[in-house]
């Protein structure tokens, strides 16, 4: 019978072996080629987009004003309006429009 110190050596070896074992594969390996991540969004037309833009523009505004008052309700609140701001123009930068 394995006493428990033989048996540790022995596991202790084997994630040694597979570990010598795998490097060179991981290291040499190509990665698999990826795609657009997340795929493009559908196509929005300029119209839509221009307005859309420009309501971002003016909540990005009020933004700023609920970001510089002082009144503690805006303090409070002007991340959750920040959120939606953000929302609006990450997906028109990055063509993010999904159905």
């Amino acid at each position: 019978m394995k006493t428990l110190l033989e048996v540790q050596r022995f596991v202790g070896w084997t994630h040694i072996l597979i570990a010598m074992f795998q490097l060179p594969v991981r290291l040499f390996a190509t990665p698999a080629p990826r795609g657009v991540i997340p795929p493009p969004g559908i196509a929005v037309p300029e119209s839509v987009r221009h307005e859309l833009t420009a309501g971002a523009g003016e909540l990005g505004r009020q933004v700023a004003a609920l970001r510089a008052a002082t009144n503690p309700l805006a303090q409070d609140l002007w991340p959750d309006v920040a959120v939606l701001h953000k929302a609006v123009d990450w997906a028109l930068r990055y063509d993010e429009f999904h159905g």
